[in-house]
């Protein structure tokens, strides 16, 4: 089992920045959006890595809910590169990062400009839900292909895994354009560790960047933040995390939410 996990807290006022050029504090406050966004995405990712153990219900439901994670990282990698490519280099006069952070921009750098995986996936099952590529995928399942869908009376219950047979069958389809000889679990599991090294690079890129923004422009709450230091409990390791599987609740959540909603206007009426 993990340790606990040290948590230093870093506070400021928004006047601590007035001496900072405003277009350097919004592309820190976009560094920093960006490594949120990218550690939220893995923490579904590994919270609901597919466990072969599981009830098949269960299963798929954690396999669909990764996938979705995987794609979506994509499009935010993607479109976190187009953010900071022109800008970071500019950054990099008054912030310069640590070896180790820009080692990370250098590859990333170099994957993002040439063809790669990432932004495929991106155009074609994330941000842009193509229908040729399914469309392909189809065609390539053999017509013994057995599918099967998880209907329940809660809305954000049922699972139709068929059609996430066809949407892995694609991302299969995309990952052998740079890997052919790759098939099945083999594939989608260079998918993952795909997407997931490059987020790390992209983090540690991030957070190279904020350092060196703290260093210059708040370095008396550097010294303070250690010792603001708290723990919280220690968390599951990758594979014992377990994501929500299945919603407890009425058999549609529509008609509490709008009476909640009409309870709350009653509430201010009065």
């Amino acid at each position: 089992m993990p340790g606990p996990v040290e948590i230093f807290r870093l506070n400021y006022a928004k006047a601590d920045l007035d001496h900072v050029q405003e277009d350097d504090v919004v592309f820190f406050f976009m560094m920093c959006q960006l490594h949120n966004d990218i550690a939220a995405l893995l923490r579904i990712v590994f919270a609901n890595w597919p466990d072969p153990a599981s009830v098949e219900p269960v299963a798929a439901n954690r396999a669909t809910t990764c996938f979705l994670a995987i794609r979506t990282l994509a499009g935010r990698l993607e479109e976190g590169w187009k953010s900071i490519k022109d800008l970071f280099g500019l950054s990099l006069r008054n912030y310069p990062l640590n070896q180790k952070s820009q080692a990370s921009y250098q590859t990333l750098r170099a994957y993002f400009g040439t063809s790669n995986f990432i932004r495929l996936l991106r155009d074609n099952a994330a941000n842009h839900h193509q229908r040729e590529p399914m469309r392909e995928a189809w065609r390539l399942l053999p017509n013994d292909h057995e599918f099967t869908d998880f209907t329940a009376k809660g809305l954000g219950n049922t699972v139709y895994w068929a059609a996430e047979n066809v949407m892995t069958a694609n991302a299969i389809l995309l990952a052998q354009k740079f890997q052919p000889d790759l098939d099945g679990r083999d594939a989608l599991e260079w998918m993952i560790k795909e997407v997931s090294s490059m987020s790390n690079h992209f983090m540690s890129v991030t957070t190279g960047y904020c350092l060196g923004f703290f260093q210059t422009h708040l370095p008396e709450q550097l010294k303070k933040m250690k010792d603001q230091r708290e723990t919280v409990e220690a968390q599951p390791a990758q594979g014992e995390m377990h994501g929500v599987e299945f919603l407890y609740g009425p058999a549609d959540v529509r008609p509490e939410i709008a009476n909640r909603h009409a309870r709350r206007a009653a509430a201010k009426k009065k």
